[in-house]
């Protein structure tokens, strides 16, 4: 769910759902659309609720949508992809929620390909 339209992609009107706020008052929910995370999680059907004051997100709806597994502990929330293991996000706690990293705008780019002993050494470990 979210209270920001700008968010939502394909936006598309709905009947009304009635959506219960933390603070026991009710809104309703009027209208649906896709909602991507990050380049690589996209969420469909996402709830545009006015009223709201934060984006919510539902675990058993980005693991369908993304075919992904999600972890957490005390400190962070993974997001991995479920057939490579790799890892798609990660989120911190914050005042009881789990919030996600802030994308980084830098890329990544390989020239080279160097071998695994200049990195194992490059990274404090003596050479076997």
């Amino acid at each position: 769910m979210t209270c920001e339209l700008s968010l939502l992609r394909d936006v598309q009107d709905m009947e009304a759902i009635p959506v219960e706020l933390p603070n026991e008052s009710e809104t309703l929910a009027i209208k649906k659309g896709m909602v991507h995370l990050s380049s690589k999680l996209i969420l469909n059907n996402v709830l545009f609720v006015p009223g709201l004051n934060c984006n919510s997100i539902s675990i058993v709806q980005l693991v369908d949508d993304n075919i992904c597994e999600v972890t957490f502990n005390k400190r962070l929330c993974v997001i991995q992809d479920l057939a490579t293991r790799s890892r798609i996000e990660v989120g911190e706690p914050k005042r009881g929620v789990y919030y996600f990293k802030q994308p980084t705008t830098e890329k990544v780019q390989v020239n080279k390909i160097v071998p695994y002993d200049t990195w194992h050494c490059h990274f404090g470990h003596p050479p076997s």
